[in-house]
């Protein structure tokens, strides 16, 4: 996990911080000990970020661009299930919905049809319940009292009895597809129990958010007629839950194969996140002579949907290497006729950084395996680290003053 850090006076100075002393000077140390520390409160305003230690595959990658977007997987598209007119907009793009919320409104004639219809199927059925009731009744009593009929009539009693029955079955079935109608069109929430006390229609279709996320798409305004057919209304997307599609030249694209890691950079150099490989295209694009390689990534928080990207992919060889202990190039720093990397230490609230010694082979990939030096869950810094031995030199000239 990167998290940004702050570095101490050198930093403060070259942005013009108000912070005290106190916060901007080395903290005290043990005699001949070299440290920075820097209150925590002030770590994120100044961009430099530490990793843990950990061993990893350390080979050449295969460095393709990229561009992501959203996993399809983690968006929803909301629609009008009758025809209508958008009389409000409740949400604006870019903003978080929760289900359940209320993205727009819709004057709608076939939502007050079905509506009506669904009240009309109920009352038929009551309807039907009572020739059933007359129908026994009249039955039951010949039954019972003969009453001077005749069989026919017993007979022809019955059959009404029979097609009073079937209508209800029929009713029954009707009012269950005019309901089924009516929750297509208005969803679950729909409040149908005040329709039945009411008897009068809504003329309002309500779009509500199926799920959570970000409403990344509005496509209609107040006013605009919408449909069915038209496509959706409006988009909600998981900004989490993004995919990376990057381009792999066909001379290099057999080395790569699912499950291979990925490390994402913008075209700055800075590391964005990190992810692998979830699927590959079968073909090769005739025009490019590329395949497409779509990369899941693990944190979004430095990423967003649009944003190209530049993505280092470990080859399928290097993954039959077996792991090492190793740091990005960029921590490393020489100090004093040595290579060292700025290791972290937490006490409270003050981050406390000291250069330690450390032996590294050759750099690949961006990273140096560790002969020795550090350790596999150390924390170092692997941005802004040269900003952390300015403010170590700047400490060593004054003491010689």
């Amino acid at each position: 996990m990167i998290r940004p850090i702050v570095t101490s006076s050198v930093l403060l100075a070259l942005l013009g911080s108000s912070l005290s002393a106190a916060e901007a000077t080395p903290a005290a140390a043990e005699p001949n000990q070299e440290q920075v520390s820097v209150a925590v409160g002030n770590l994120a305003t100044f961009g430099i970020a530490t990793e843990r230690v950990e061993a990893m595959v350390v080979a050449e990658p295969i460095v393709a661009p990229g561009w992501a977007t959203y996993d399809p997987q983690g968006e929803a598209q909301v629609g009008v299930q009758a025809a209508g007119r958008i009389v409000r907009i409740a949400a604006t793009v870019g903003s978080q919905v929760k289900p359940g919320d209320i993205l727009a409104e819709v004057l709608s004639p076939g939502f007050v049809e079905a509506q009506n219809a669904w009240l009309v199927k109920r009352a038929a059925l009551a309807t039907a319940a009572l020739s059933i009731e007359q129908a026994q009744a009249i039955v039951t009593r010949g039954q019972q009292t003969g009453d001077g009929i005749s069989k026919a009539e017993m007979q022809r009693r019955e059959f009404d009895l029979k097609v009073a029955q079937q209508a209800r079955i029929t009713a029954e079935a009707e009012l269950a597809a005019a309901l089924n109608t009516l929750r297509l069109m208005g969803g679950e929430s729909f409040d149908l129990d005040n329709l039945g006390k009411t008897g009068v229609a809504t003329q309002i279709l309500v779009l509500r958010a199926p799920v959570a996320g970000q409403l990344i798409d509005m496509a209609a305004v107040v006013g605009q007629n919408v449909s069915p057919e038209a496509g959706p209304v409006a988009t909600i997307a998981d900004a989490k839950r993004l995919w990376v599609v990057v381009q792999i030249p066909e001379s290099v694209v057999t080395q790569v194969q699912i499950g291979c890691p990925v490390e994402l950079t913008g075209f700055s150099g800075a590391r964005l996140a990190g992810g692998t490989v979830s699927h590959m295209t079968p073909e090769i694009d005739p025009h490019t002579r590329t395949g497409r390689v779509r990369v899941t990534v693990t944190s979004a928080d430095q990423i967003r949907p649009g944003m190209y990207v530049q993505a280092a992919i470990v080859p399928r060889q290097a993954g039959a290497s077996a792991p090492v202990l190793a740091v990005p190039e960029s921590a490393l720093v020489s100090w004093e006729k040595r290579t060292v990397v700025f290791v972290e230490e937490r006490q409270g609230e003050t981050a406390i950084f000291r250069p330690k010694t450390v032996t590294v082979g050759s750099v690949q990939g961006g990273h140096a395996p560790v002969l020795s030096g550090v350790v596999a869950g150390e924390t170092i810094v692997v941005q802004g680290a040269f900003l952390l031995k300015a403010d170590l030199g700047k400490g060593s000239v004054s003491e010689e003053e």
